[in-house]
């Protein structure tokens, strides 16, 4: 064998060593991390990059985004669904829509491991939501895009239609605004137009703020003043509500839940320092449920107590339920410093009602003073029970004993 010369060998030690050099100084490259908003996603396989495109699974992908998955394993067609927004992707063509409308280029999935991997900056841009890629840190955040000024009139504009609406006591032009087949579409259609006699009611509503906005879906925050203009008994209230939106098929905005963050009422001295002109046995009558009411709860006796409520009244059985707990736990005064029928007409009438209730015994309870506007119909043998759709204006602390 022939001697490896020292030119030779001097020069491949030299490699070797530089070789290890490099290595030394190129440390391994931190995982991709994917990251909807402040919340990184966890993938069962990590993300991988093929023709510098970053692929994800797409169910962890698809549930990040809030999306219902669905997944036809014969023609290999992945369907992801959420709040107005329809993504359809095939495995096996590279066919891809949104809402119905196909890309003009085929989108690559790449199936590996059983795992249908999908690209993730289409995905992100093809549902209305920024995808930023940092290098250093290897990682991409998923984020809601700014509404542009003409997407924010659109939405200042359906508050104003959706004002009219209502102000005008327009059921049907109402529900045209809200998502069909929704809990919040089918309560408002259970409560019906409004009969002669209810207040005609005037609402102002007020954009405060967008989140989580896409060119489909959105979360705004709006407050909403109501003011009474005819009829019967309301008390004016300033609220902030939150509307969940969709865009839909027509590609309007539509209103596809409400939650109350804030409510009160305002301006109510008027109406309830008001004395209703009532017959004096009805006044009697009324004004003696009332107090027999109070009675009943102080003595804990809840037979008495459900002979004052209308046994038709919304959630009848569950408010038993809790007064009933109630009794159970705690034994309280309960007093009546004003009952003032505010309202009144043959089969029906408002009470404002103010009551102290004072615990005698039982666990810590807050002593207090309530503020209440109750109403109260006439049944058809001429006896005057409570509604329980009472609305509690306001409570006071008083101090415990």
């Amino acid at each position: 064998m022939k001697k490896i010369s020292a030119f030779v060998l001097a020069a491949l030690l030299l490699l070797m060593a530089f070789s290890g050099m490099a290595s030394a100084a190129a440390p391994a490259k931190p995982p991709i991390t994917v990251w909807v908003g402040t919340q990184k996603i966890a993938f069962d396989a990590p993300p991988l990059i093929a023709n510098s495109t970053t692929y994800v699974e797409f169910k962890a992908l698809f549930k990040a985004l809030g999306f219902e998955i669905a997944y036809d394993a014969k023609s290999k067609t992945i369907t992801g669904a959420s709040n107005g927004v329809s993504l359809v992707l095939n495995a096996a063509t590279g066919a891809a829509s949104v809402n119905g409308q196909a890309s003009a280029k085929p989108v690559k999935l790449i199936v590996k491991a059983g795992r249908t991997l999908v690209p993730l900056r289409y995905v992100g841009e093809a549902t209305g939501m920024n995808v930023n890629w940092n290098a250093a840190a290897r990682k991409i955040t998923i984020s809601a895009k700014a509404p542009t000024a003409a997407e924010v009139k659109e939405l200042q504009a359906l508050l104003a239609q959706m004002d009219l609406v209502d102000s005008a006591g327009d059921l049907n032009g109402f529900l045209s605004f809200l998502v069909p087949n929704t809990p919040l579409y089918d309560a408002i259609k259970a409560q019906g137009a409004p009969k002669a006699g209810d207040p005609v009611v005037s609402t102002m509503s007020k954009l405060l703020d967008i989140q989580d906005f896409t060119p489909y879906s959105a979360n705004v925050t709006v407050s909403q003043h109501a003011a009474k203009v005819s009829g019967g008994f309301y008390l004016d209230n300033d609220c902030v509500i939150q509307l969940g939106l969709q865009r839909g098929q027509d590609k309007h905005w539509k209103v596809r839940s409400i939650g109350l963050l804030q409510f009160d009422y305002v301006n109510t001295d008027n109406v309830l320092n008001h004395e209703a002109d009532v017959p004096a046995e009805d006044k009697a009558a009324i004004l003696a449920v009332i107090d027999k009411q109070a009675q009943a709860s102080t003595d804990e006796d809840l037979d008495a107590y459900r002979a004052t409520i209308d046994p038709q009244a919304p959630n009848v059985d569950q408010s038993l339920e809790t007064v009933k707990q109630l009794f159970d736990v705690y034994d309280l005064k309960y007093t009546t410093e004003i009952a003032r029928i505010v309202d009144f007409t043959d089969n029906e009438a408002v009470i404002y009602v103010v009551q102290t209730i004072e615990k005698l015994k039982g666990p810590d309870y807050p002593n207090s003073r309530a503020f209440m506007a109750v109403t109260f119909r006439k049944t058809e043998d001429g006896q005057w029970i409570d509604e329980g759709t009472g609305k509690l204006i306001k409570v006071d602390p008083l101090p415990n004993v």
